[in-house]
């Protein structure tokens, strides 16, 4: 079980040729922004980024920090899991027992 931020940036453009500068400098925000964490990568896909290389410790303080970001419509923690349903069905009953769910007040399950 993995630990991640899906950050999603919702529409960017004023014109359909510039959406692609558009998330070049959000990400580069987010590094500047997140350069006292080196390790956190950043994945960005055609509608979302995703940070990974977290840990649990620096989870809350990340999220404070991209709150501040301008053109991140939301975000979301989240963690990373097999796609296996025994395997998932396994880390969710431990994540409620455990109460380790940080902010989160609910969840849901994505596979792709």
């Amino acid at each position: 079980m993995v630990p991640i931020i899906i950050i999603r940036y919702g529409e960017l453009t004023t014109k359909s040729k510039n959406r692609i500068d558009f998330i070049k400098q959000l990400k580069i925000n987010i590094k500047y922004a997140l350069s006292d964490y080196k390790q956190i990568n950043i994945i960005h896909f055609h509608d979302r980024m995703e940070l990974t290389n977290l840990s649990l410790d620096v989870m809350n303080d990340v999220i404070n920090i991209l709150v501040k970001i301008f053109g991140i419509s939301s975000l979301s923690p989240a963690f990373r899991i097999a796609k296996n349903m025994e395997i998932l069905s396994e880390k969710v009953i431990s994540l409620i027992l455990s109460q380790d769910l940080g902010m989160a007040t609910l969840f849901r399950t994505i596979f792709w």
